[in-house]
Order: C-alpha cells, then structure tokens, then sequence
C-alpha cells in the first residue's frame, strides 16, 4: 500500500518535466529513472530513504510514495516535489 499519492499539475513539456525532476533529485543525492512516461525515485533523508514512482498524464503527473519515514509528512514531501519541479500547482492529494 502507496503511502502518499498526489498529483502535480505542469505546463511545460513532458522532456521538460523530467530534466527538472531528473536534475533536482540527482542534485539532492538521489537516484532517478524514467522517461516521459513514467519511472521511478529515491530521495536521501535522514532515517529512511523515500522511494516512489511517477506516471505522466499531461497537464498533471501522477506521483505513489512507497517508502518514507514516519517522520516525513506527505504534505512535505509533495512540498519538496513541487520545488525541485519548479511549479506549486497541485490539483489532487491523497493521504493514505
């Protein structure tokens, strides 16, 4: 069971949705894989590793949180997402 999903929406391209989210979690010592379809993260956080997968559906790409630390809300989570795709507009959040 997902622990968070939420939904991002995005305006630009699907190439340019995924060197902004390629660029910031490398950045942040993390590993990505995926095209402009779908893939998959982790994000070094002290405690445990967050691990998720992503599905683009264009405007909006589609966002499963397997793993986090009980520590992490999801609310922060999509926080972080949100700045390392440079956009603040989230159209869908499921807390499970």
């Amino acid at each position: 069971m997902a622990a968070c999903e939420f939904s991002i929406n995005y305006n630009g391209s699907e190439e340019e949705l995924i060197s902004k989210a390629r660029n910031g979690i490398l950045g942040a010592g993390g590993k990505f894989e995926g095209d402009t379809k779908a893939g998959s993260f982790e994000i070094p956080v002290p405690g445990k590793d967050i691990e998720g997968s992503y599905v683009i559906a264009t405007p909006d790409i589609n966002i499963i949180i397997n793993k986090k630390s009980i520590l992490v809300s999801c609310e922060r989570i999509q926080e972080e997402l949100e700045k390392y795709l440079g956009n603040g507009g989230v159209t869908d959040v499921s807390n499970v």
